[in-house]
C-alpha cells in the first residue's frame, strides 16, 4: 500500500492535475495527502471531484497560505474522519487487504510559531486520548536540528526543543528516508540559496510492527504521381521527424526525472548557480514533456481518462527495526566522487576496499636480522615464563568481562553478555 504526501505549493496551477495523474499512474496510492493547496471551500471540492479518488477531506486555508487535503481510494482503504483543524487532519485507516486499523494524521504546520505551539498541544492531546498504531505525515515548517538546514537563520533551539518534547510525548520515532537531504528550497541563486528538511514521517513503534519493511511536417507533401504514394511518403517522414524532434516521450520523462534527482542531491551537498539554474530548466522541460504526454494519450484514446513476553521485547524489537532502516547503505560515493546505488556494485566496492586495506602490491622483501647486536631488546626469564604458560581461568574471565555486553556477537551468534550472565 502506497501513501503519497505532496507539498504542491498551490492547487490552482495549470500543472497540478497533470502531476496528480502522474502520481496515480506511477504509484497507485491508496492515500494522497496534498499540502499547501492555497485553496479551500467549494473551489477545493470542485478540484478534488475531478481527481481519481473516491473520498476527500479538506481544511480551510490559513489566510493566503496553507490548505490540506486527504484523498483516498475506497477499494484499498476505509477512512473514518476523527477531527481536523486548519493545521491537521486525523483519520482512522482500515486497510482492506490486511483488516488492520491505525491512526493517520496529516499535518501542515503554520509558518507562525505561536500557531505551531497550538498544533503541538493538539498532537499531545491526541496521544493522551488513544493508543492505536499511529502515523504522522507532515510539513512541520520547523527544522528539528542544525543539520536540517543549509544557510539562512540558525535553527531556534527553544522551538526545536518544544518540537522534540511533542514527539517524545507522542512516542514517535523517525524511520529515516532516502533521497535528497532537504525537502524545501527557496530556489534562489546559490548566493541566497536556503534549503531545509521540514517534511517528515513519524510513526509509533506499534505501527512499525505492522509494517516492518515500510521503505516526457515540412517537405513531406512533395510531388508524387499517386495519392497513396504521397501518404506513404508522409508517414515515413513524419516518423523520422517525430523521432528527431521529440524522441520517446516516456524515455525523456524518465531521463529528466533521473537528472533532477541527481541535481537535487548535488545541490543538497554542494550548491552552485549552475546547478540551481539547471534544476529550474529541467523543471520547465518536465512540465513540457508532461503536457506532450497528456496530448499523446488524448490522441490515442480520444477521451480524457481523468473524467471518471519480556516487558522490553517489543521495545528492543522496534528499536532494532528502526536502527536497521537507518543503517541501510542505499548508496556509496567512490574515490572519484560518483555515487554508486546498485546493490551489487555497492557490495563489490566495499569488498574491494577491504581487500585493498589488508593486501599489498609488494610481493616480497628481503629481510635479514643480525642477532649479534647486544643492544637489541630481550625478554627476561620471568617474562618468558609468563607468556609461555597456559591461560588461566581467571584470565579468561577477566577478558570476557572486559567486553561490552551487547556489542557485535561472535561466530556462534552470541553476545558477550550471554556468557557474562549464564
Amino acid at each position: 500500500m502506497n501513501i503519497i504526501v505532496w507539498n504542491c505549493r498551490g492547487a490552482l496551477k495549470s500543472s497540478f492535475q497533470k502531476h496528480v495523474r502522474e502520481l496515480v499512474q506511477n504509484h497507485d496510492p491508496a492515500i494522497l495527502v496534498v499540502m499547501e493547496t492555497k485553496v479551500g471551500g467549494e473551489r477545493a471540492r470542485e478540484i478534488t471531484n475531478k481527481l481519481p479518488f473516491d473520498g476527500a477531506i479538506h481544511t480551510e486555508t490559513i489566510g493566503y497560505a496553507g490548505g490540506l487535503w486527504v484523498l483516498w481510494n475506497a477499494d484499498k482503504v476505509e477512512i473514518s474522519s476523527l477531527a481536523n483543524t486548519e493545521q491537521e487532519i486525523h483519520i482512522v485507516v482500515k486497510v482492506r487487504s490486511m483488516n488492520s486499523s491505525w491512526l493517520f494524521s496529516a499535518v501542515y504546520a503554520s509558518p507562525r510559531s505561536a500557531e505551531r505551539q497550538i498544533l503541538w498541544n493538539n498532537l499531545m492531546r491526541v496521544a493522551d486520548l488513544q493508543n492505536m498504531p499511529w502515523v504522522i505525515a507532515a510539513d512541520f515548517n520547523e527544522p528539528l536540528m542544525e543539520e536540517d538546514k543549509f544557510r539562512g537563520r540558525a535553527v531556534s533551539v527553544r522551538r526545536s526543543l518544544l518540537f522534540k518534547e511533542c514527539l517524545d510525548k507522542c512516542n514517535m520515532i523517525d524511520i529515516g528516508f532516502s533521497g535528497p537531504r532537504f525537502t524545501w528550497t527557496n530556489r534562489r541563486e546559490v548566493q541566497a540559496l536556503i534549503q531545509e528538511r521540514i517534511d517528515r514521517f513519524f510513526v509509533k513503534p506499534s505501527w512499525c510492527g505492522l509494517y516492518p519493511e515500510a521503505k516526457v511536417v515540412s517537405q513531406a507533401w512533395r510531388h508524387c504521381p499517386r495519392l497513396i504514394d504521397a501518404i506513404d511518403t508522409f508517414t515515413k517522414e513524419a516518423k523520422v521527424w517525430n523521432k528527431t524532434q521529440f524522441g520517446n516521450i516516456f524515455s525523456r520523462k524518465k531521463n529528466i526525472r533521473a537528472r533532477l534527482n541527481g541535481i537535487q542531491r548535488s545541490i543538497a551537498i554542494r550548491p552552485s548557480s549552475f546547478l540551481c539554474n539547471l534544476e529550474n530548466e529541467l523543471l520547465k522541460e518536465l512540465d513540457s514533456v508532461l503536457s506532450q504526454e497528456e496530448e499523446l494519450w488524448a490522441l490515442k484514446s480520444q477521451v480524457n481518462w481523468m473524467i471518471q513476553g519480556d516487558r522490553n521485547t517489543s521495545f528492543y524489537h522496534f528499536s532494532t527495526l528502526v536502527r536497521r532502516k537507518r543503517n541501510q547503505i542505499m548508496a556509496i560515493k567512490d574515490n572519484c566522487g560518483e555515487w554508486i546505488s546498485e546493490e551489487s556494485a555497492v557490495k563489490e566496492y566495499i569488498r574491494s576496499g577491504f581487500a585493498g586495506i589488508y593486501s599489498t602490491s609488494l610481493i616480497s622483501a628481503p629481510v635479514t636480522y643480525n642477532l649479534n647486536h647486544q643492544w637489541q631488546p630481550r625478554l627476561s626469564e620471568e617474562e618468558k615464563q609468563s607468556i609461555s604458560g597456559g591461560v588461566t581461568n581467571e584470565e579468561i574471565k577477566a577478558a570476557l568481562w572486559s567486553l561490552k555486553p551487547f556489542k557485535a556477537p561472535g561466530p556462534d551468534g552470541l553476545h558477550g553478555g550471554f556468557f557474562q550472565r549464564f
